[in-house]
């Protein structure tokens, strides 16, 4: 299956939270988030010798400290089954780092949404309400 790839941009000397995004409960390795980075508004590239992860807290107060890929100068971040493990805001933010220094980006959100519970749901029939009346 193909990935649903979000494009998200971080200005580095930007405050706050920058964006979020709305991901269901149950979208493991289909989603993927590249991230382009900017210095005021200029881009800012990130070279083939750095590495990139994401340090986030979950909503039950549970940590990521996860790898990205560094590609053309982009970060790119495969979401994974515990990014979306618990329903609600994850608070996130880039760490890049180069021969032993270290740049965090502004944070950004992933808001993780639950899924409608299939299990007790009606059986499926069809309906005609129209000619009912």
């Amino acid at each position: 299956m193909q990935k649903s790839i979000f494009r998200k941009n971080l200005d580095m000397q930007s405050p706050g939270i920058q964006w979020s995004i709305d991901v269901k409960k149950i979208d493991t390795d289909t989603r993927r988030i590249v991230f382009t980075l900017y210095d005021k508004g200029v881009h800012f590239d990130v070279g083939d010798s750095c590495e990139a992860v994401i340090f986030a807290v979950k909503p039950d107060g549970k940590t990521l400290y996860n790898s990205c890929t560094v590609e053309n100068g982009k970060c790119i971040y495969d979401i994974t089954t515990q990014t979306v493990a618990a329903v609600g805001i994850v608070d996130c933010e880039l760490r890049i780092t180069d021969a032993g220094q270290l740049i965090t980006s502004p944070r950004f959100q992933i808001n993780v949404c639950d899924i409608i519970d299939s299990e007790d749901a009606v059986e499926s029939s069809n309906e005609f309400t129209y000619l009912v009346q």
